[in-house]
């Protein structure tokens, strides 16, 4: 049996960007940043945290990563502008969409997936905010180490909305063109961090199949260039690395070739579960999967019981751990839980995620050309999804969601 995996894992919007500034960038006329990866002035990051609660809810987080021995995040000028952005959509009371996430990570030239959030909106003392987010921070540094942390306000009589950004750094890459001319190219080189190996770059063009560019490796670094090939429009590009969790996400960003990049996000800015039944929500997905298909000219696939029975029962693993990952220490991969269930397939194609609504994690899935290439495969003839309800540290209910499909 072959097995192909994917780790899955924004008010019409005041975007007038200082982004290349945030950067070290030249400043530059129109919004957006110029470049991803761009280096940030280390000043820069500290000079961000002005407000009093913010510097307090910075010196928690910092001693709570001491107590576990962890390296402090360190304050983040960009993802503070973004969390600012998304504790306005939060004080609303509904968590943020992938869309308006995926927007605000772009138009700041974050390359790196979407941060993990710790959200506290209450009619409180500060001091009371602190102690609410304490509890956060532990939950969230308990499971994972944090390089870079944004800390967003919003204050609305009588309530204030926090939102603390914290993101993991799995790789270091030169700083690449947010945007480029029709045929343009760009050098893509870096290295993967903690342990990640065998790099992966993925590309979705505007028109066509999902392709992978060649790589070239040099003991810890890698390079490869990529080019407008297919004409005018959005490219998406992802870089994959795999390690004992199997492979991880850790690049995905949108590179504009020949268009302007958006100054408003599409789509809703912000997501809640259209059901609270797991199957209801399991068919929901399944019918979104296979209109996606038909858009692009494919077959639908068939629903397949024994392949729900392998999802359903992997995201409620997921759900039970708080995690997402193609490898488990518990059940394995997914051709040993398809093979465990006794369900027979030449081949599997497995996407996992954790999203706030059924849209949301579709979304999200072809928004990465990992997950997209899974779904659009031409193979595919039959299909389970599995998704499972937990709350969150923020007692915001999420989706644990598997996709299983099959030749």
């Amino acid at each position: 049996m072959s097995l192909r995996r994917r780790a899955a894992g924004a008010t019409a919007l005041f975007l007038v960007l200082a982004a290349g500034l945030v950067h070290g960038d030249e400043p530059k006329d129109g919004p957006g940043a110029r470049r991803y990866f761009a280096p940030q002035d280390p000043e820069m990051g500290e000079q961000a945290f002005t407000d009093g609660l913010q510097r307090a809810l910075l010196d928690d987080l910092r001693a709570s990563a001491r107590r576990r021995g962890l390296p402090a995040p360190v304050p983040d000028a960009r993802l503070e502008i973004i969390a600012d952005r998304i504790a306005e959509v939060a004080s609303q009371d509904a968590p943020p969409s992938v869309g308006f996430q995926e927007f605000l990570l772009s138009a700041y030239g974050v390359g790196e997936p979407p941060p993990v959030l710790a959200v506290v909106r209450a009619a409180a003392r500060e001091g009371t905010i602190r102690e609410l987010l304490g509890a956060r921070f532990d939950s969230f540094l308990a499971n994972d180490s944090f390089q870079r942390v944004g800390i967003g306000l919003y204050r609305q009589w009588p309530k204030t909305t926090v939102v603390i950004a914290l993101q993991h750094v799995d790789v270091e890459l030169l700083p690449i063109p947010r945007s480029l001319p029709k045929g343009g190219s760009a050098f893509i080189g870096g290295q993967l961090l903690n342990g990640l190996g065998r790099p992966t770059v993925l590309v979705t063009p505007p028109r066509g199949e999902v392709y992978s560019l060649d790589v070239r490796i040099n003991r810890q670094s890698f390079q490869t260039s990529f080019r407008c090939s297919a004409g005018d429009g959005v490219y998406q590009l992802e870089l994959e690395g795999t390690g004992v969790r199997g492979k991880t996400v850790v690049a995905n960003f949108p590179l504009f070739c020949g268009v302007a990049s958006p100054l408003v996000p599409e789509g809703p800015l912000t997501a809640q579960p259209e059901t609270c039944d797991p199957r209801q929500a399991e068919r929901l997905l399944f019918d979104r999967v296979n209109a996606d298909r038909r858009a692009a000219g494919l077959i639908p696939v068939a629903w397949d019981e024994g392949l729900a029975r392998v999802a359903r029962g992997y995201s409620e693993e997921l759900a039970g751990r708080r995690a997402v990952t193609h490898v488990s220490p518990l059940s394995g991969n997914a051709a040993d839980r398809v093979r465990r269930a006794n369900v027979a397939v030449a081949a599997v194609y497995e996407n996992v995620g954790r999203a706030n609504s059924i849209a949301d994690a579709e979304r999200s899935f072809l928004s990465s050309p990992g997950h997209r290439a899974n779904v659009l495969d031409r193979s595919a003839r039959r299909a389970g999804m599995g998704v499972a309800f937990a709350s969150d540290p923020n007692d915001v209910p999420r989706l644990y969601v598997t996709q299983l499909l099959a030749p």
